[in-house]
């Protein structure tokens, strides 16, 4: 069956856990959570060196996932096998018929969760995973742990500062989900320095405002610096993380111009015999002047020809942006994948 997660958390509290999970979705804070919570559920803290396996689903086949299933426990009803970074396109085509004739015969005692805890997944575009999916809910349970609405998120942690005694009004909250994101996991990091310093009393938005981090301009700023430092596999993840906090592309774009631009400022700077904190005082940099500074240590990395080509680059991407009807996501990576390779 397919479940969202308030019926999961009521099911893995009321009722006898199921022997297989299918687990996905961005909000990993409680994805990754609910897996811990089936197994502490499942196996006793004691036993866990004998009756919890983990596997890393990039690096195991569905042999070795089978095989730990079918093995007894140890002084225990059950045993449960968790499979970390699952990704069922990964799979060649043996595998995947191997893992779907498995999981129609998981032995009773043993619980196995699959989880997509390292890809997106989209089960609207994946025929095959939207297939296996359909299986998996037919035996266990199907859960996606999407993002909550940002409404929700305020709520939420209005009520979890009232358990940790400090008011948060539900709208001063909104300041902070704005503030640190959509992640749930942030959220919680966020609030709990936030009620440890007020120790009681009332957080204001003036508290948000002078001790929470700007997630979204922190990722960008650093997605910024892996495209210049020609840092690939850091700026898809960076990018996979802004997409995560549904950052609107437009903005993304316009962050890489900013740093190309920083650059070239510096660039003319230098050749005029000036310094970076020159051009700081010619533009507007204020309280942003550490841009430029970064920008002057990666002046060797770009040569002319390297900006005219980052800024055609982004010029073309923003174009497809506004005006096709491409992907936004891959116009994007291949934004950055393109500058980086200039």
């Amino acid at each position: 069956m397919t479940m969202n997660f308030n019926q999961l958390l009521s099911h893995i509290k009321n009722e006898e856990p199921k022997n297989l999970y299918l687990f996905y979705g961005p909000e990993l804070y409680l994805l990754n959570g609910s897996v811990r919570q089936i197994t502490k559920t499942v196996v006793p803290k004691d036993f866990e060196q004998f009756n919890l396996v983990r596997f890393d689903g990039r690096k195991t086949t569905p042999e070795e996932w089978e095989m730990a299933a079918s093995e007894y426990p140890f002084c225990s009803d059950r045993k449960c096998v968790v499979i970390n970074g699952f990704d069922y396109a990964a799979l060649k085509s043996g595998g995947q018929k191997t893992l779907s004739a498995f999981i129609e015969r998981i032995p009773d005692f043993a619980i196995l969760l699959l989880v997509m805890n390292d890809t997106e997944v989209n089960l609207k575009k994946d025929a095959k995973l939207r297939a296996f999916a359909e299986k998996v809910s037919g035996i266990g349970i199907v859960t996606e742990f999407a993002h909550k609405t940002a409404a929700e998120l305020a709520r939420m942690m209005s009520a979890e500062a009232k358990k940790r005694g400090v008011v948060l009004d539900v709208r001063t909250a909104a300041l902070l989900v704005e503030k640190a994101g959509i992640g749930i996991g942030r959220l919680t990091t966020e609030l709990a320095k936030l009620c440890a310093y007020k120790m009681g009393g009332e957080i204001t938005a003036e508290d948000i405002q002078l001790l929470t981090d700007d997630k979204i301009e922190s990722t960008i700023y650093d997605l910024a610096k892996a495209v210049v430092k020609k840092d690939g596999g850091r700026a898809m993840q960076l990018i996979d993380d802004l997409y995560r906090e549904r950052v609107e592309p437009v903005v993304i774009i316009s962050a890489l111009t900013s740093a190309v631009v920083d650059v070239y400022r510096v660039k003319i700077a230098r050749r005029a015999g000036l310094s970076w904190q020159n051009a700081a005082g010619d533009f507007p940099y204020k309280g942003k002047d550490f841009r430029l500074r970064n920008a002057s240590y990666d002046l060797d990395r770009f040569s002319d020809s390297r900006i005219k080509d980052c800024m055609r680059i982004l010029f073309e991407a923003d174009r497809m942006l506004k005006l096709s009807k491409a992907d936004n996501r891959i116009v994007i990576e291949q934004a950055a994948a393109r500058m980086i390779a200039a």
